[in-house]
């Protein structure tokens, strides 16, 4: 399986959780919180399996060595940082193995906050070695870049 395949093999599964959640009446953000629970939690040794294997001790340290790692990994073939602080986070992704999926559930909404597995994996870092909640404040996307630029807000 090469990685288109596998791309649009790993969409086809987020879009079936998600209109599955929807059809259930749970929202993405509820979702989007219990996936960095999971992914800090009963999932590390899988996403470690995976090489997805970062630390830090502030936010900016956390977010930075996550973004080396995604891109190491291949799942985003951009990741650019642009604002880290104690309480917030800036970050674009750009060509993600789960464009496919996002594109389908933005139904032409730049705006929409997509149910993001990359987000959560750093969500989850966060609020693990923080002790803060996270959630995404926004997501734009800019089709002229293919990429999603989140928002992510600590409290």
């Amino acid at each position: 399986m090469d990685y288109r395949e596998l791309s649009n093999l790993a969409c086809a599964t987020l879009i079936s959780v998600v209109e599955a959640a929807a059809d259930m009446g749970i929202d993405i953000p509820l979702l989007w919180n219990r996936m960095t629970y999971s992914m800090e939690n009963s999932l590390k040794g899988i996403l470690k399996d995976a090489n997805i294997d970062f630390s830090g001790n502030t936010a900016e340290s956390i977010a930075k060595n996550f973004a080396d790692n995604i891109k190491k990994l291949g799942a985003c073939q951009r990741v650019d940082l642009r604002e880290a602080s104690n309480n917030k986070i800036v970050i674009a992704l750009g060509d993600c193995i789960f464009n496919v999926a996002a594109k389908y559930l933005r139904h032409g909404k730049n705006d929409f906050i997509p149910l993001c597995p990359i987000t959560a994996i750093l969500g989850g870092r966060l609020e693990a070695i923080l002790d803060k909640k996270v959630h995404i404040e926004q997501c734009e996307w800019h089709p002229e870049i293919n990429s999603c630029v989140f928002t992510l807000l600590m409290e």
